[in-house]
């Protein structure tokens, strides 16, 4: 059976892996990926043997506290866990402040989106670029990056392309230094043959170092400066970005615009990290991740591009009630890749596309006694047979409990299929094992599911979905 995959690739839900912004406005990076991370759980941050102070052990208890109260049913020893790596990750005082203040601010249903995947929580500095007495080079293109300090490395991190005008450019990168516990520079590279490349000795390249960030930074790079010829380098490290920018929106003001990079074709629906921003002055700009060098192998008639929607009734869920649109994600020109948003009608969000977005579906399970210590694996199955969301969990005291968050779009038709590995060996067998399939309906809200052990007998062709999805 084939299935569909929802992949986070810069951000993730709270505390299950980095917090990192991918969402950006005008001249806002996001975070790409690769690198470390300083969110509230990751590999950022420095070491050391002073212990947490007080003032941070209390925000990670408090960032927890909504990451639990928010999902439910969690195993005991989880907000334990979530505090450990909260503190470990060694966050900023001041972004974890903010990161929490939005988490407890906002319903449950947005704290993923509007806090984890937004501003609030990416875990970083902003960063101004201002490039002055560029007069000789009028009209050319500059590449301003930013890349991680690293002796003998070139890992451009951020990257903007931008043309001089009146002798000046100014480059405005909101969450461009990341708190990860090291060093960054600003490169600032001039193309002034006009070719579309950096040539030693014939063109401009500046490097300018900014250390560790604690703070917010301005960059001043005079034209006029001593160069680093050897960084011409950097200007084929640079990144393109991948751009949902949207206007004539005004009808929408204030509204969240979510939207993700999806893969598809006929036969899979591979989902990206989801990224939000709010309708301002009747326009938004995002930037997506992608799904880097794993589509290197995409199959003929499948491609890549941009859902999204804007959440009309402010339920952070892609329903009816919404607008939205797809576009393909074209090749890149310079260093952008730009898919545009225009006004849609209500219902024309691609919910079925959104994946992740739908309703959340909660598989409750009693009387599994005879199972008890078993690995518990289920699967949310659509009208299509596809695959459209996964969870995990184990039998404890003869119960268990599985969540699928946003796995059903909305109207969708589903079944589950659940498989207990009485072995734990991670192998499907019926017998020792045991495997069930049942209709969950027409899900048009959160569904929460009793499924009481009955007994009956076991599907053994359900091993096979299993094993398809490891």
């Amino acid at each position: 059976m084939k299935h569909r995959t929802i992949f986070r690739l810069a951000a993730m839900a709270i505390l299950a892996a980095s917090i990192a912004a991918t969402g950006c406005s005008d001249d806002e990076p996001g975070a790409l990926p690769g690198g470390g991370a300083g969110g509230i759980s990751g590999t950022g941050g420095s070491g050391g043997a002073v212990g947490p102070s007080p003032e941070l052990v209390e925000l990670c208890d408090r960032a927890c506290s909504v990451r639990v109260a928010c999902t439910g049913d969690y195993e005991p020893d989880q907000e334990e866990a979530c505090n450990a790596s909260c503190l470990r990750a060694q966050p900023q005082q001041a972004l974890l402040d903010e990161c929490v203040a939005c988490l407890e601010e906002v319903a449950c249903e947005g704290a993923r989106l509007a806090c984890q995947h937004g501003l609030a929580c990416d875990m970083a500095y902003d960063l101004v670029v201002r490039g002055v007495a560029f007069e000789a080079l009028e009209g050319r293109s500059v590449r301003v990056l930013v890349a991680e300090s690293i002796e003998g490395e070139r890992w451009v991190d951020f990257a903007r392309e931008v043309e001089v005008e009146n002798g000046a450019f100014d480059v405005r990168f909101v969450g461009g230094l990341p708190s990860w516990g090291i060093p960054f520079d600003v490169v600032v590279l001039a193309d002034a043959d006009g070719d579309g490349a950096c040539t030693q000795d014939v063109d401009r390249a500046w490097r300018i170092g900014i250390g560790e960030p604690t703070r917010n930074h301005e960059v001043v790079v005079r034209g006029d400066a001593p160069q680093r010829p050897d960084d011409c380098a950097y200007w084929t490290e640079a990144p393109s970005e991948i751009v949902l920018e949207g206007g004539g929106l005004e009808a929408w003001e204030g509204k969240s615009v979510i939207a993700a990079p999806v893969w598809v074709d006929t036969t899979f629906l591979t989902v990206g990290g989801f990224v939000t921003r709010t309708v301002e002055d009747g326009r938004f700009r995002l930037r997506v991740g992608d799904f880097g060098d794993y589509v290197e192998e995409m199959a003929p008639d499948s491609e890549i591009g941009i859902a999204w929607m804007v959440d009309l009734d402010g339920d952070w869920t892609c329903t009816a009630a919404d607008a939205g649109g797809y576009g393909r994600i074209p090749e890149p020109d310079g260093l952008l890749q730009l898919v545009e948003a225009t006004p849609a009608d209500v219902g024309s969000a691609p919910c079925e596309l959104l994946r992740g977005l739908g309703h959340d579906v909660r598989l409750v399970g009693s009387g599994y006694a005879a199972f008890e210590d078993a690995a518990v694996e289920a699967a949310v199955i659509g009208a299509d047979g596809l695959v459209d969301g996964w969870a995990r969990s184990t039998v404890r005291d003869g119960a268990f409990t599985l969540v699928f968050e946003g796995a059903a779009a909305d109207g969708g038709s589903y079944q589950a299929a659940i498989w207990l590995d009485r072995e734990g060996n991670a192998v499907c067998e019926i017998p020792p094992d045991a495997a069930w399939r049942f209709d969950l309906g027409t899900i048009e809200d959160d569904l929460r599911r009793e499924v009481p052990f009955t007994g009956e007998a076991s599907e053994a062709s359900l091993c096979t979905l299993f094993a398809e999805m490891k």
